[in-house]
């Protein structure tokens, strides 16, 4: 077998205090024939110091205006020159044998996509999972067992570059990675699902979905609604009313975990929220007796039967 150039896309913003470790990670690989392509998105801190820092002749920087992670991707994408990409963010890391198990894998089933299992952490520690794994190579309803998989991150795959060549992360959109990842999975005839464990997701107080409820949050039932519009299978059309009503569920948990955004979009994120507790009871049976939809989330429905004023101030 022929090892293939890979190129590792690492878009950042103002992540001088990660930016070091994700590199590292990359650079522990146990696949060697790699390019790693940090993007900065208009970083204003010590990144681009950090980054030239790093002695190795497959790093590549590039400093851009601030377009969004979107906007990032796609300029990696261009200037990537590897048969496969894969994604990191600027604050997790891979590891050590990611690469190497998620290139023999595709190559091995003549796959243009592999998906992985990632690890949540607060902490830059790695666990020994790389031993025993399961593979599946799907072959059938594809967007079925996409949706079905609940594996929706860039991050946690490795993609033939063909993928991009007609498809291109939406410009200024929060949540891109699902859609970007519906209209791949929808272009391919297989993919292939392993149990590893390769990617580690670092938590962090600044993630969008720890943050304030905001009008951009929104974007998820947008993207959503335009996938239901270009699908007409019904078993992938029922799946997206399902991501739909979870998106939204998720949307209120946001709001009264984190409360909403005080700016002049406000009152239209109280509307929603007063719309969606009238779509919730009304799907409440629906909810409860679909197999998609998980535990806490069928708990969680529940509390839309609170008075509207109380789920309101709830999310203050």
């Amino acid at each position: 077998m022929n090892n293939e150039l890979i190129s590792v896309i690492i878009p950042t913003y103002n992540k001088e205090k990660t930016i070091k470790n994700a590199i590292e990670s990359v650079l522990k690989q146990t696949y060697s024939l790699l390019e790693i392509l940090v993007i900065d998105d208009g970083s204003i801190d010590d990144t681009h110091n950090i980054v030239n820092s790093i002695n190795d002749e497959r790093i590549t920087y590039y400093y851009k205006n601030n377009g969004g992670l979107s906007d990032a991707r796609n300029f990696g994408i261009e200037k990537s020159k590897g048969k496969y990409l894969l994604f990191l963010d600027a604050d997790d890391y891979l590891d050590s044998k990611c690469i190497e198990i998620l290139y023999k894998n595709i190559i091995q089933y003549d796959s243009k996509v592999i998906q992985m299992k990632y690890i949540r952490t607060k902490e830059y520690k790695y666990a020994n999972n790389f031993n025993n794994y399961n593979v599946k190579h799907i072959k059938n309803d594809i967007l079925v067992r996409y949706l079905q998989s609940n594996n929706y991150s860039v991050c946690t795959k490795l993609y033939h570059k063909s993928c991009f060549e007609e498809i291109k992360f939406p410009y200024g959109r929060k949540y891109e990675d699902f859609y970007t990842n519906f209209l791949i999975f929808k272009s391919i005839d297989n993919f292939v699902d392993i149990s590893y464990a390769g990617y580690y997701y670092v938590l962090s107080g600044e993630s969008i979905t720890r943050s304030k409820l905001a009008n951009s949050d929104f974007d998820v039932c947008d993207l959503i609604l335009e996938m239901i519009k270009m699908e007409k299978n019904s078993s992938v059309l029922e799946l997206l009313q399902c991501q739909l009503l979870l998106a939204k569920i998720g949307l209120i948990i946001k709001g009264i975990k984190y409360g909403i955004e005080d700016n002049e979009h406000k009152q239209k994120i109280i509307q929603f929220i007063n719309e969606t507790v009238v779509i919730i009871r009304k799907k409440i049976f629906f909810i409860l007796k679909n197999k998609n939809f998980p535990l806490k989330k069928k708990l969680f429905s529940l509390i839309f039967f609170l008075p509207k004023n109380l789920i309101n101030k709830l999310c203050k």
